[in-house]
């Protein structure tokens, strides 16, 4: 059975209308990836809120051009949970 773990969730906006999640996901044959998840709404607008999600391996995440502090506490969960970088 896979595990997941959610490393960092961010909400901005005056109404906290935008809320991104990261979360390292980790497969039964140990494969790791890292899905961010994100909702964007208008309060102010009767249409719903634009949602998705992305996925990725955690090297890529790692290397790529991802949020800077979502980065660093998925290297303290890797290191925590003694996967290390």
């Amino acid at each position: 059975m896979s595990s997941t773990a959610t490393f960092h969730h961010k909400k901005k906006g005056s109404m906290a209308e935008r809320e991104d999640w990261w979360r390292l996901i980790i497969a039964d044959d140990g494969e790791a990836n890292v899905e961010h998840e994100w909702s964007q709404s208008n309060p102010f607008a009767s249409r719903p809120p634009q949602v998705g999600t992305s996925t990725c391996t955690v090297q890529e995440f790692l290397a790529g051009d991802h949020d800077v502090i979502a980065k660093v506490e998925l290297a303290k969960l890797l290191e925590k949970m003694g996967h290390g970088r």
